[in-house]
């Protein structure tokens, strides 16, 4: 389903503008590392392991909840803690991998850290990954990326925000306008 309200949820601008690039990239993508030949309409990230950086309400948690709900199995990192997503809804703490660990696990990776001083760790970026920055710092060394063989770098999403906030409004309207009105005698 392409709308981007539905059962009346909006889903977080940014955090499903991240979900669409990597749907597009799928589409487009010849490296079937990420997606499965056979991409089941349903659970299209089955089987995927992605890592997102960054834990918070109006990104991280609901991106990693929309993964998890399309089949993949996220870690969510934060300063604190490394959560595990899976589909179903099901959430759990967990102690036994650290960021490195997860991201030599992981064929995607969300950084969204808002912080100049926070790097990810490139050495532990497997090839063939897909590595997107949301963050308004750069949180990744490029030049260290040209060492690992088909990375894909997705350094700006700010332009499909915008598209999805637009989208998401004009879905609030005709919710809104499409909704029968009632007539009060008075």
């Amino acid at each position: 389903n392409s709308n981007t309200v539905t059962q009346n949820v909006v889903y977080p601008c940014t955090a499903l503008s991240v979900l669409r690039i990597l749907e597009g990239y799928a589409k487009k993508s010849h490296q079937s590392r990420h997606y499965h030949q056979k991409q089941d309409e349903q659970n299209p990230q089955e089987g995927i392991v992605v890592t997102i950086i960054n834990r918070s309400e109006i990104f991280g948690r609901p991106l990693a909840a929309m993964l998890a709900q399309q089949g993949a199995t996220v870690y969510s990192i934060d300063e604190h803690s490394t959560l595990l997503f899976r589909q179903g809804g099901r959430m759990k703490r967990i102690t036994d991998r650290n960021l490195e660990c997860c991201l030599e696990q992981s064929s995607i990776v969300v950084t969204g850290v808002p912080s100049p001083d926070f790097w990810v760790p490139c050495e532990s970026i497997q090839p063939d990954t897909t590595l997107v920055n949301v963050s308004e710092f750069q949180n990744v060394n490029e030049e260290s990326l040209l060492d690992i063989p088909d990375v894909q770098y997705i350094p700006h999403v700010g332009k499909v925000t915008i598209a999805i906030m637009e989208q998401n409004l004009m879905d609030l309207h005709k919710r809104v306008h499409s909704q029968p009105t009632s007539k009060t005698n008075g």
